[in-house]
């Protein structure tokens, strides 16, 4: 049966354009950026997750796996950033050649609960590990190691820092304030093939704006990060 909107136009729409802008009650927010695409094997996948509610959070978890007929193995999440309400955690080392499907879930304090996706655990993010590179594809004019912008930028709290390569590489990341001065050493040591995100917390520097300098043999690249 038709319903007759006449009378509610004067309020934007109809029935359905008005019931749609109707928030949950008191949301146990999650945010979080899903670890895509072919990652580094044999080394951790770092996980960064904004989580909020009014109560608190009570725990947070990540639970992850690389075979559909397994269960998931879960691993807890902390909080790195009270603040901005960021938490983080770790998907241990796996190995080459895996695909592997993960979700979050947390609870507040008052006992509500969420995951991320929505449909988790039946639904999930995937990722796949990579494999060895061969001989025959070093020799296809693959392109230098690269770092990415930083995200957020401007930035409090919990940053972001991703980094790509094609092939293995020994690399450094380094944070210098504006005068060149080293500030911090994030990462040293041998870059897998793929891409990687490193984390950093600016809540301790000071305002002001830094270089992220990596470096590898074949090249030296900066991004700018500005600190709040």
């Amino acid at each position: 049966m038709g319903i007759n909107s006449n009378s509610i136009i004067p309020a934007n729409g109809a029935i359905h354009c008005i019931t749609k802008g109707i928030g949950v009650n008191d949301p146990l927010l999650m945010a979080h950026e899903p670890i895509t695409g072919i990652q580094p094997a044999n080394q951790s996948q770092q996980v960064a997750a904004r989580i909020q509610h009014r109560s608190g959070i009570q725990s947070a978890s990540i639970h992850y796996r690389t075979d559909t007929t397994s269960n998931y193995q879960s691993a807890a999440l902390s909080l790195a950033d009270s603040v901005n309400h960021q938490w983080s955690g770790t998907i241990p080392p796996l190995q080459a050649n895996k695909t592997v499907q993960y979700y979050l879930s947390a609870q507040a304090k008052n006992g509500k609960s969420m995951t991320r996706p929505m449909p988790a655990p039946d639904g999930y993010w995937e990722f796949r590990t990579g494999g060895a590179v061969r001989v025959t594809d070093r020799q296809k004019g693959l392109s230098s190691p690269e770092l990415l912008p930083p995200y957020p930028n401007p930035s409090h709290g919990m940053t972001v820092i991703p980094a790509k390569t094609d092939q293995e590489t020994e690399a450094s990341i380094v944070i210098r304030d504006i005068t060149g001065r080293r500030q911090r050493v994030l990462f040293q040591g041998t870059l897998q093939p793929g891409k990687t995100r490193y984390f950093i917390n600016t809540v301790p520097m000071a305002s002001g704006t830094y270089l992220i300098e990596f470096k590898t043999p074949q090249t030296v690249t900066t991004q700018k990060l500005i600190v709040r």
